[in-house]
C-alpha cells in the first residue's frame, strides 16, 4: 500500500475518532464507508488540525504525543511481514520493543507490541494497543518501510513507528471507522 495513503488513512481516522458522533438523523443510514467519509475531515482540514494525535517515532528515538506520552522505539525484534507483491498463507507479523513513559512518572517498563503485515491498515486489537492512564490508549497504526517496497533486506534503522494517541473509549469507532476504509476498493 503506498505510504501517502496509508498516512492519510491514519490521519482521517484518528480525526474522526476526535469528533464526537453526530446526532441522529431522518434520513435512512448511509453505508459504512460513506459513513466513515462523512465523519472524516476534508484532506485540506486535516492537514490543517494540529490535534490529530499521529506520532511517527524513527527507529532508537522517543517522540512526546499532545498528551504528553512519550513513546521510544527501542527495537525491532523480529519483522515477518508477508512482502508487499507476495502471495503468503498468513499475513506475517513483526514485533517491536518499546517504552511509554506517562506524563509526570517515571518510564514504564519495556514491552513488546506488534503488528500484522498485510494490506490495509490494521484495527487496534490486544496486539497493537498499550493502555495508558487517564483514559488514553496508544496503537501502533504502522510500521515502515514494509518488506518488498525497496527491495532487499531492511536496515533496522531505516524503520519508522507510528503511534495513534486516543482516548481508550475511542478505540470501537476508530476499528468501525477502519473497517469502512479497507472495505472500499483502492484508488488508481
Amino acid at each position: 500500500m503506498p505510504l501517502s495513503r496509508t498516512w492519510l488513512s491514519l490521519l482521517l481516522l484518528v480525526a474522526a475518532c476526535d469528533r464526537a458522533p453526530a446526532p441522529p438523523s431522518p434520513s435512512p443510514s448511509p453505508s459504512a464507508a460513506a459513513s466513515a467519509a462523512a465523519l472524516a475531515p476534508s484532506a485540506q482540514s486535516s492537514a490543517a488540525a494540529p490535534s490529530a494525535p499521529l506520532l511517527m517515532v524513527p527507529y532508537g528515538m522517543s517522540a512526546t504525543s499532545k498528551e504528553g506520552v512519550r513513546i521510544t522505539f527501542l527495537e525491532v525484534i523480529s519483522d515477518e511481514r508477508c512482502p508487499a507483491g507476495s502471495k503468503c498463507e498468513q499475513a506475517g507479523v513483526a514485533k517491536l520493543r518499546v517504552q511509554f513513559t506517562e506524563p509526570g512518572a517515571a518510564p514504564g517498563p519495556v514491552e513488546e507490541i506488534a503488528i500484522f503485515g498485510g494490506s490495509g491498515e490494521h484495527p487496534a486489537d490486544t496486539n497493537n494497543v498499550k493502555t495508558l492512564s487517564g483514559g488514553l490508549s496508544a496503537i501502533l497504526g504502522m510500521l515502515q518501510p514494509y518488506p518488498g517496497e525497496r527491495g532487499g533486506s531492511i536496515e533496522k534503522a531505516s524503520y519508522s513507528a507510528t503511534f495513534v494517541v486516543l482516548p481508550t473509549a475511542a478505540i470501537p469507532r476508530f476499528n468501525e471507522n477502519l473497517r469502512a476504509l479497507n472495505a472500499q476498493p483502492p484508488k488508481p
